[in-house]
């Protein structure tokens, strides 16, 4: 079995991230027949903003979602947990430092 990675470019700082990585994040079904993306903080989207889906660009098809199996799923997973840990950890740090000393 094989697990869907959606993945989304923002086109105003030109960074892709995995669709559900964010918590603004939201796939629509368009009348049964198409996906868009839309940023729930922004209201921007794929298909009246600067998203963009990334993904294997097939010449007859357009771009193509990644399929990949649970271990590599298992792998995202976990280097994504990594990151949140390494991002809170920065975050904390500089929380630290604004705070002011008695």
């Amino acid at each position: 079995m094989l697990f869907p990675i959606i993945k989304v470019k923002d086109l105003d700082n030109n960074k892709t991230h995995i669709v559900g990585t964010n918590i603004h994040d939201q796939l629509i079904v368009n009348s049964g027949k198409s996906i868009t993306y839309s940023n729930l903080q922004n209201g921007e989207g794929s298909q009246f903003g600067p998203y963009m889906f990334e993904g294997e660009e097939c010449l007859y098809q357009g771009v193509t979602v990644e399929f990949v199996t649970l271990d590599e799923l298992m792998n995202i997973y976990s280097n994504q947990c990594n990151l949140d840990r390494y991002h809170k950890q920065q975050l904390d740090i500089l929380i630290s430092l604004l705070q002011p000393s008695e």
